[in-house]
């Protein structure tokens, strides 16, 4: 019968003190916080104090028993100390104050892409264009390279709005400019075609801007489904070029969801009304993507990925290590490159964030594969790269909003 009045003597006090630090909790809240829902934070605080203090009062009083008051406050210390270096990242202070940073001596030749201008031995590399949106780029049968930019700066030129598109020649050099409306226009095989207006335009190949018509077959539709499919077999075996696209056309005061077949046919544009209801898939002919980049690392008539062999990366610098918001690590460093070219060899360096734990993706590291997450675009590649025997100038980047020229060397003063 003692013990039992002596434990509830101990629970009478520790409801007693719990009550008192859960209200100097709960009131403290309320003093510092004015938002919606601080009442309801103040009642958790009050729950969690008054909880955690009861618990606590009987931790005391048992180690007291045993005379090992140290071992609880001593734990308690440990306990606090974690959360303390957790939350102030002392962990993270700690590997970098013995992190070797020193850079070895074979690359610090090496030049920072993120400059305008990089002069080399026998090439020099420029930024050829930095936009708000992806640029598109497209190699014509002339040998032509057309970008299409928006919202853009040229090399050093004030800021250019809305879209244009800039023809260089075999040697990198502009040689005509076009700034289209406002509607819709999508490359095709050289041409730039609306298809909602029906008209395309020539100028990627032979510098016109003018509209020319795409003459239109079934737009009153007045072919049934028997002829409509007798015709679009004849045609995807007939023309050198043709796509397709849903789109709804206005028809009978309504709007009607068809297929519009664009095909290339009699040195002309063409386009079919296909209304059925069902139909067979129609393979494209001809160049649909207008973008050079790509991860597919095979074709060689792109901005190829990391596993080209013209891109060496040789090493990463860890200079700082990080964490996120999310507890995630990263390393702050530098990547260390070779772009070869024939005989030169262009030496590049750039900022990036290597994952602390790796990721799904390899790259491979002067020959060492290694795991990482490099925080970019495009699908985690680092660089991109576009050469052509035809033209006499190489393609880089890293961002789908940038694109830097390769050219042989004349010294930038």
């Amino acid at each position: 019968m003692k013990n039992e009045k002596s434990f509830l003597e101990h629970l009478l006090i520790a409801i007693l003190i719990a009550i008192g630090i859960g209200l100097f909790g709960a009131v403290f809240v309320l003093a510092a916080f004015k938002d919606l829902y601080a009442e309801y934070v103040a009642l958790f605080v009050f729950g969690s104090l008054f909880l955690g203090s009861i618990i606590f009062y009987f931790l005391y009083i048992f180690f007291r028993s045993i005379q090992k008051l140290t071992w609880l406050f001593g734990g308690i210390i440990v306990f606090g100390s974690i959360i303390v270096i957790a939350n102030c990242n002392l962990d993270i202070y700690f590997i970098n104050l013995f992190n070797n940073t020193s850079l070895p001596q074979e690359y610090n030749q090496y030049q920072d892409i993120e400059q305008s201008k990089l002069q080399f031995k026998n090439k020099k590399m420029e930024l050829l264009l930095h936009c708000d949106n992806p640029l598109e780029q497209y190699i014509t049968m002339n040998n032509n390279l057309i970008v299409g930019a928006s919202d853009c700066i040229l090399f050093n030129e004030e800021r250019i709005t809305g879209k244009i598109y800039y023809k260089f020649d075999s040697f990198g050099t502009i040689i005509a400019k076009y700034k289209p409306p406002k509607s819709k226009e999508i490359f095709f095989e050289g041409y730039l075609i609306n298809v909602d207006e029906n008209y395309y335009r020539s100028w990627p190949l032979d510098g016109d801007t003018l509209k020319r018509k795409i003459e239109t077959d079934n737009e009153n539709f007045n072919l049934d489904a028997i002829k409509q499919n007798d015709f679009v077999k004849k045609i995807s075996k007939k023309a050198d070029f043709l796509f397709s696209t849903d789109c709804y056309i206005k028809f009978n005061k309504s709007y009607k969801k068809i297929r519009k077949i664009i095909f290339w046919e009699n040195n002309k544009w063409n386009a079919f009304y296909d209304d059925r209801e069902t139909y067979q898939i129609l393979e494209s002919k001809g160049t649909v993507d207008n973008r050079l980049l790509t991860n597919d690392s095979e074709d060689r008539n792109v901005l190829g990925g990391h596993y080209i062999e013209n891109i060496q990366y040789k090493y990463f610098q860890k200079t700082k290590l990080e964490r996120s918001n999310y507890r995630k690590e990263y390393w702050d460093g530098f990547l260390y490159a070779n772009i070869v070219i024939d005989n030169d060899t262009l030496k590049i360096k750039k900022a990036l964030f290597l994952d602390y734990n790796g990721s799904k993706e390899d790259i491979k590291i002067d020959g060492k594969a290694v795991r990482d997450s490099l925080f970019k675009t495009l699908e985690n590649v680092p660089y991109y790269y576009y050469s052509n025997p035809k033209i006499q100038f190489q393609l880089f980047t890293y961002d789908p909003f940038r694109l830097y020229i390769i050219k042989n060397s004349v010294k930038i003063r």
